[in-house]
């Protein structure tokens, strides 16, 4: 689902200043190759971690590759505060000063602003919550793991699974299948009261917002194909076998 990384110097023009990275569902996106490319081409990385938090490639946390690393604390991710919240992760003092002021409506001093900042602080009751759950990541992530396995050991010959690459560390924000009958699927899932979501069904490029650019269905084929066909099963840490039993004996009776 990330970043085909062969295609990425044939979509740079004089304009690209950034190849943003990002980590869909809990799996590192190919970060070798892409900081190769962007160093050929000078560029800046950028990494989305927001699905990802924890995740890795030989040890070497996401976050941590790129100029900076944006994550999100929205209650459903892996790290969820109890509202809206979010992190930057930067070695650069440049970068870690800009944000420090433009979340805080780009002001260091009251009432005189030096650029047009927003309201970004993270409030201390989020950042509470936000410290005992990071006490517990690691073993969440790694409950995470051990449902993914279970599900792709039961549906692994029905549909097609999460991958993980040799020497990377997936902690499944979401346990995404794919298969061209995506839509039964789904269907006879929510019959028998079992949820599942379509991350996400309408790609970017044919969002009502980015018409202007002329984008047209058919400009990114293998994007509108995934839209078509994944579906998150569900995934947290303290699901059960016997629930992902029942999930998936479901979904081997709707395609036999």
């Amino acid at each position: 689902f990330n970043i085909n990384p062969d295609l990425i110097e044939e979509a740079i023009t004089e304009r690209t200043k950034a190849i943003l990275a990002v980590h869909l569902y809990g799996l590192a996106a190919p970060m070798d190759r892409i900081l190769e490319i962007a160093s050929r081409h000078g560029l800046v990385v950028i990494e989305d971690c927001a699905q990802a938090f924890g995740a890795s490639i030989n040890g070497k946390k996401v976050g941590t590759f790129g100029v900076a690393g944006c994550y999100s604390f929205y209650p459903s991710k892996n790290l969820g505060g109890f509202g809206d919240g979010g992190m930057v992760v930067t070695n650069s003092d440049e970068i870690a000063s800009k944000v420090r002021l433009l979340r805080n409506h780009a002001s260091q001093k009251s009432y005189l602003h030096e650029d047009i900042g927003y309201n970004s602080r993270l409030d201390e009751i989020q950042a509470a919550l936000l410290l005992v759950r990071l006490k517990r990541i690691d073993r969440d992530n790694a409950l995470r793991a051990e449902r993914a396995r279970y599900y792709t050991k039961l549906l692994g010959s029905l549909v097609r699974c999460p991958h993980v690459p040799e020497g990377y560390s997936h902690v499944f924000h979401q346990y995404t299948i794919r298969h061209p009958e995506r839509d039964r699927i789904k269907e006879a899932l929510e019959a028998e009261g079992i949820s599942s979501v379509v991350y996400y069904p309408v790609p970017m490029h044919l969002q009502k917002p980015l018409r202007e650019l002329g984008y047209k269905e058919g400009f990114l084929p293998e994007t509108e194909r995934a839209a078509r066909e994944v579906l998150s099963l569900p995934m947290h840490p303290f699901l059960s076998q016997t629930e992902q039993d029942r999930i998936c004996e479901v979904i081997e009776r709707t395609l036999s």
